[in-house]
């Protein structure tokens, strides 16, 4: 993806900006159980209901939240897979 950030003088901050048409901004990976049907949505939206009815499963997790855990990191050997 083509986004980077750039300085904004108005707020003093640095903003996600796109280059090329593409959407800036936190994404989440759903995936709908068994198959390879994936969302790409932004953080924070609601996904769309799987083709069976059922509700898609994140494929991404925090795990620090400005500068603090809020999950445990797994090892290699328990991570779940779905």
């Amino acid at each position: 993806m083509d986004i980077v950030e750039a300085y904004d003088e108005k707020s003093g901050r640095w903003v996600p900006i796109t280059k090329r048409g593409k959407l800036p901004g936190f994404k989440q990976v759903y995936r709908c159980r068994g198959t390879l049907n994936d969302q790409v949505v932004p953080w924070d939206a609601e996904p769309a209901p799987c083709p069976d009815g059922s509700k898609p499963v994140p494929l991404l997790r925090k795990f620090v939240d400005n500068g603090k855990a809020v999950e445990s990191i797994p090892m290699i050997g328990r991570l779940e897979i779905t």
